[in-house]
């Protein structure tokens, strides 16, 4: 869902004793500008046509939008990374997963893998540490991902296999603790699964980004689905 919003950032502090500090470290997502970005889809001027023309109405609800595919990522899963900073690798294979659903008009409905991207992806940045969300929508071009889900999931060619944990809260799962080594890149599939790792490959045909304008990237949500 999405509305026209501005975002101020200032001092946070959490009633917890979070600071702001804390928040991006935890992202998994470094800030320093050092991996270069995707290429803009249009040009700016094309963009900005596009964009002007489309009526785009107040909010969007992906779930009515797609209803087919909201049994899926992050139209209607929220996936647990559990003690790994592995924020970014979620976020491009949800947007990726419910892309997939979206474009084929909601024929095909892989899940894909969040474990296969995060070990695997050299240059995606280091794993649990962090990561870089431009150098995943690239490798999913390039090299493609194998579908998984939830940790402890049977279904799928690599399922996450770092287990969930009560994220500052009290719950029944055990409290979040130091942060796991990232799983070792295994091209294997799960015991069980009939489809070899090298043929369960799914592959992304482009991979772009969108201007940082509000109208741009609702334009963006509106015809091809969620973004990172």
């Amino acid at each position: 869902m999405f509305k026209i919003w501005k975002v101020q950032i200032s001092n946070i502090i959490i009633n917890a004793g979070y600071d702001l500090e804390h928040f991006k470290k935890s992202c998994g997502v470094p800030l320093d500008g050092n991996i270069p970005p995707l290429p803009k889809k249009l040009n700016v001027l094309d963009e900005k046509t596009e964009c002007e023309a489309m009526e785009l109405p107040d909010t969007v609800d992906a779930r009515q939008k797609w209803p087919n595919c909201k049994s899926i990522r992050s139209i209607g899963e929220i996936g647990d990374q559990g003690s790994c900073r592995s924020y970014w690798e979620f976020e491009a294979v949800e947007a990726m997963t419910d892309r997939i659903c979206i474009k084929s008009g909601d024929k095909r409905t892989p899940h894909l893998s969040a474990k296969d991207l995060l070990s695997c992806c050299r240059e995606c940045g280091f794993g649990c540490i962090e990561g870089y969300l431009e150098s995943a929508w690239n490798y999913w071009v390039q090299s493609g991902i194998v579908t998984g889900r939830q940790y402890n999931s049977k279904q799928d060619c690599q399922p996450y296999l770092i287990p969930s944990w009560e994220h500052h809260v009290k719950g029944h799962l055990k409290p979040c603790g130091d942060i796991k080594p990232t799983p070792r890149c295994k091209r294997k599939y799960e015991v069980g699964y009939n489809v070899t790792y090298s043929k369960d490959k799914w592959y992304g045909s482009k991979a772009y980004r969108v201007s940082f304008n509000v109208r741009m990237i609702m334009t963006e949500i509106r015809k091809n689905g969620p973004v990172d």
